[in-house]
C-alpha cells in the first residue's frame, strides 16, 4: 500500500518503517523540524521517499481548494497532489486535507485523531445582516451594511449520507 505522510503524521510519531511504500513531499520535509533524524533514517533505509508532485496535480488541488474555500498551505496542497497521482492513502490529522481528499476520492486516515466524516463548503458571512458571499469574494466588509465578514462552514454534509 502506498502512503503519503502529512507533517502531522510525522509529528505524532508515525513509523514509516512499518509500510512498504511511504512518501513525503519536499515541503513537508522542510516543515518538520523535529523527528528529522527519524525521517533521514527511513530515507536511508529506502522506506521513505521524497517525491514532488506534478504541476498539473498541484493546480487541480489548488483550484478545488479555492472553489470550496478550504485554506491549505503549500505543503498541504503537495500532499494531496502527490496522493492523487499515486492513488495513495494520506495519513493526516488535518481536517482541511481530509475535506479535500474526500472530494478527490483519495483515501485518508487520521493518526492521533479520528478522521472527520464531514464534507465542508466555506463561505464568507456578514456578522451584521448575515448576507452570504462566495469564499472568493475579495472584500472583508459587507457591501450591504459594512459589517465585517467571517469565514464560515455553511454546507456540511456527512460522508455517505
Amino acid at each position: 500500500m502506498k502512503v503519503v505522510l502529512d507533517a502531522s503524521a510525522v509529528i505524532h510519531g508515525f513509523n514509516p518503517l512499518n509500510y512498504e511504500e511511504c512518501y513525503i513531499t519536499p515541503k513537508v520535509y522542510e516543515e518538520v523540524k523535529e523527528n528529522r533524524i527519524f525521517l533521514d533514517q527511513a530515507i536511508s533505509l529506502g522506506k521513505l521517499k521524497i517525491l514532488e508532485p506534478k504541476k498539473e496535480s498541484i493546480e487541480k488541488v489548488r483550484n478545488l481548494a479555492n472553489k470550496v474555500g478550504e485554506l491549505l498551505s503549500e505543503a498541504d496542497i503537495e500532499v494531496l497532489a502527490l496522493a492523487y497521482e499515486l492513488k495513495a492513502l494520506i495519513l493526516t490529522d488535518d481536517y482541511g486535507i481530509q475535506n479535500i481528499a474526500k472530494r478527490l476520492n483519495i483515501k485518508h486516515k487520521g493518526i492521533y485523531y479520528d478522521k472527520t466524516n464531514k464534507i465542508i463548503v466555506w463561505r464568507k458571512v456578514c456578522l451584521g445582516c448575515k448576507k452570504s458571499y462566495p469564499i472568493s469574494y475579495e472584500y472583508d466588509e459587507c457591501e450591504v451594511c459594512g459589517s465585517p465578514l467571517k469565514r464560515k462552514a455553511v454546507n456540511v454534509k456527512r460522508e455517505g449520507k
